[in-house]
């Protein structure tokens, strides 16, 4: 042997040359611990099974470190276990032994979804990382513990978004495969069978998601109907924090539409539109933290409802996260609204109602009837109302209540003044309902109602009016104009031609001398008239109503008068009579003043005159003409001539009385 060398005798006996000297060291065992120690080929002392039971499980990651989502985080940390001294072996070796699985939790206990779970982060050496119960190795008293050195785990915050991801989680086991040096057999175990012990989690730091701090828009729409959906055109812009996530994907954003009686969009949404963007443009991505752009987004909205309707004042748009956003992520806003399960930015502006008209002209035409009979109710009639517009002005009016009809008797052409019988509105329900498109006038082709003229005479009432004005009760709030300014809006038609009361047609009558005429003496002459009237003519009662005279004359017209001349042979009581509606009026027994009746037809006195005209001081008055236009009726007769013929019977005209005359 030289100097220096070694040999084992056995297993348990090693020895060695030095300086020509043999040295031995004998092995001495120590007593196993366990009932079924195991002799290992080239090993001294046998050898118990290994065991282990651990008590809890540190981490040195530190806590609160920032996580962006969308990202991959690589996490650095020294895992430690602490064991339960009596219950594991003084020294445990092998390869494959170990597991430290890690994942992200929203719980602290780790518990629920497990968010970029990575199973056994362990490389092959640690794996195969030494326990030993060596006091200068492991010491927990002086907080020494088995420790795996630089575990490494990528989080990968794809998975999941920010609410998920608030806690690290490790957790300790023994593979599943492990192979124990010596192929001893390995009992693993957990401290009072809690589970639990086997995982630690860390609390993890703020969470980065798509943080959006300004949502702005433009809206546009060529022709709003109110009650209507119509196109609009739409741009929305959106800003984030410089340091948002990058974020690229599918169905990523929802922008709302709609109305709001609140400039914060509070409250009921009137006529929401829940998503505005098509899929290209919800799927747009955003990097670096630069605006979102969206512009010429179509849609169809009630854009000409809101600002014409009461409580729907503000047109309002929410930005928010896609319903199904592949993949998800968190969005987080500055000021963030919306419910509970949901961050957004709303914007409104305050909108003005679009329909607007402005009138030109208002033409009113009576369609029927061709007479309207003062003093007289519930007269039918249908008149046509055309109001003209402005057509580079005018946008579509539509809703419910729109429009107002007012028609009125006037004494001006105008309408200013006093209003006599007004009636607030004339127009039936469908009228009142009836839309204006853009580029076309209002016309009410047949507005019906009734006149009442009940203690009404036509020169009171020269003009019937009618004035078109903004419904109070129109549905929506629609701007009322007139170019040039016409307040009121009126328009009346002459009521010269159409307001009748009695119309006086034809005069007839006859008369007689009396029986006891004695000729050579003047005598009164009997007279019974009838005269004629159209049949609308209204009935007309009280008193100095009428008018007759009597005179004579050369021509038949009664144009060249002479003696006698009598203004008015009425009485009072024949002033009276009343004149029945439709007529006729009749004077059944008039009388003369006495006259020199034989010269009636003698000389120039050739006719005989009967004169027809309305009373001088009528009470009541009443609207009084002829058929011709005229004054008066005027009706002669021819009178045959006394002197020449003797006295002579005769009957003159319908109704007469036996009467005397001296022929010649």
């Amino acid at each position: 042997m030289f100097h220096g060398s070694s040999w084992k005798i056995d297993d348990c006996t090693e020895c060695s040359c030095r300086n020509g000297t043999t040295d031995c060291d004998i092995l001495t065992c120590q007593v196993a611990k366990c009932s079924d120690p195991v002799s290992i080929p080239g090993e001294c002392c046998k050898l118990c099974p290994y065991i282990m039971q651990v008590v809890e499980v540190f981490s040195s990651f530190p806590p609160g470190q920032t996580i962006v989502e969308g990202k991959t985080h690589k996490f650095k940390f020294d895992p430690s276990i602490e064991i339960q001294k009596q219950k594991t072996s003084r020294q445990i070796r092998g390869e494959n032994m170990w597991r430290i699985d890690a994942w992200v939790s929203r719980n602290k206990d780790g518990s629920g979804p497990q968010f970029s779970y990575r199973e056994n982060i362990l490389t092959d050496r640690q794996k195969a990382n030494e326990f030993s119960r060596k006091k200068d190795i492991y010491d927990p008293a002086n907080g020494k513990y088995w420790t795996f050195k630089k575990a490494r785990y990528n989080f990968d915050a794809s998975e999941g978004k920010c609410e998920d991801f608030r806690y690290f989680c490790i957790k300790f086991n023994v593979t599943d495969e492990p192979r124990p040096k010596f192929d001893l057999s390995l009992t693993y175990s957990v401290s009072k069978g809690e589970d639990e012990r086997q995982i630690v989690c860390k609390r993890l730091g703020a969470c980065k998601g798509v943080f959006a701090e300004t949502f702005d828009w433009d809206l546009e729409g060529e022709d709003p109907i109110p009650g209507q959906e119509t196109p609009v055109t739409i741009d929305i812009d959106v800003t984030f924090k410089k340091d948002t996530r990058d974020l690229e994907g599918d169905g990523l954003w929802r922008v709302a539409l709609f109305g709001s009686s609140n400039p914060g969009g509070d409250g009921p949404r009137f006529g929401e539109v829940s998503q505005i963007l098509d899929d290209e443009e919800s799927s747009e991505d955003i990097r670096g933290g630069a605006p979102l752009n969206v512009d010429s987004i179509e849609t169809n909205f009630e854009f000409g409802t809101v600002g014409c309707v009461e409580d729907v004042e503000y047109i309002c748009m929410e930005f928010l996260k896609g319903d199904a956003p592949n993949p998800d992520f968190t969005l987080i806003t500055a000021g963030a609204r919306g419910d509970a399960t949901r961050d957004s930015l709303i914007t409104c502006k305050h909108q003005d109602c679009q329909s607007r008209v402005v009138f030109t002209e208002l033409e009113a035409t009576l369609l029927s009837p061709d007479v309207i009979v003062e003093n007289t109710d519930d007269t039918d009639t249908k008149v046509k109302l055309k109001a003209t517009t402005n057509k580079e002005l005018t946008k579509t009016v539509a809703g419910e209540e729109l429009w107002q009809v007012v028609t009125f008797f006037s004494k001006n052409e105008d309408g200013a003044g006093t209003r006599t019988n007004e009636q607030p509105q004339i127009l039936s329900m469908t009228q009142d309902d009836q839309t204006l498109p853009t580029g076309e006038n209002l016309v009410f082709k047949e507005m019906d109602f009734q006149v009442d003229l009940d203690g009404i005479i036509c020169k009171e009432v020269p003009y019937m009016c009618f004035e078109l004005k903004k419904n109070a009760e129109s549905s929506i709030d629609y701007y009322f104009e007139t170019q040039p300014l016409q307040d009121p809006f009126v328009d009346c038609i002459s009521m010269e031609d159409v307001c009748k009361g009695v119309v006086f047609t034809e005069l007839d009558w006859s008369r007689e001398v009396p029986e006891d005429h004695v000729p050579g003496t003047d005598s009164p002459v009997d007279i019974e008239a009838t005269v004629d009237v159209e049949p609308f003519s209204r009935q007309v009662t009280g008193v100095d109503l009428w008018r007759v005279s009597v005179f004579a004359s050369s021509d038949e017209a009664g144009s060249d008068r002479l003696d006698p001349i009598f203004a008015d042979v009425l009485t009072p009581v024949d002033a009276a009579i009343t004149l029945p509606q439709g007529g006729p009026l009749s004077f059944p027994s008039l009388r003369t003043p006495p006259f020199a009746v034989d010269k009636m037809g003698c000389g120039a006195f050739r006719y005989l005159c009967v004169e027809f005209q309305k009373g001088e001081n009528p009470l009541p008055d009443y609207t009084y003409e002829t058929s011709t236009g005229s004054e008066t009726i005027i009706k002669c007769k021819p009178e045959d001539c006394a002197g020449m013929y003797g006295f002579l019977r005769v009957a003159s005209g319908p109704g007469s009385r036996q009467g005397t005359k001296r022929s010649g």
